[in-house]
């Protein structure tokens, strides 16, 4: 018990860290400009699963639009599944449309995208909305 509140705690930390810095760019950005975060998903040899260690629900209310860090498998061992369930998590975040901050970043020759891969992931993550 006192190992699960601690993990709670943790992340509430990271929220009002989070709302505490929206807080002070709210104060000087122009009407038309707007906040979002990087928000990360779970690590699992890809960007795949909620995080642990931040409450993405609760961290995301004070933001405009919520951005997202997504590593997807490529060449082959793309499925397409990985991209559904990113998109449909970090959507289900705001219940609206998302950025996509960073993607594909590496230089691993096993993670470079095919030819258009990486064009694909893209309409993948317009596509639905």
């Amino acid at each position: 018990s006192l190992g699960t509140e601690f993990a709670k705690y943790q992340r509430q930390l990271v929220t009002d860290y989070l709302k505490w810095q929206v807080n002070i760019v709210n104060e000087y950005k122009k009407s038309k400009q707007f906040v979002t975060h990087n928000f990360d998903f779970e690590w699992r040899d890809y960007s795949y699963g909620i995080q642990p260690d931040v409450n993405h629900f609760d961290a995301a209310e004070t933001l405009d639009f919520v951005g997202t860090d997504i590593y997807h498998p490529s060449q082959s061992k793309l499925t397409g599944t990985e991209i559904s369930f990113a998109g449909d998590l970090i959507r289900s975040i705001k219940h609206k449309s998302y950025l996509v901050l960073e993607t594909q970043a590496q230089a691993f020759k096993d993670r470079v995208p095919y030819p258009g891969q990486l064009r694909l992931s893209a309409y993948s993550h317009i596509a639905p909305g």
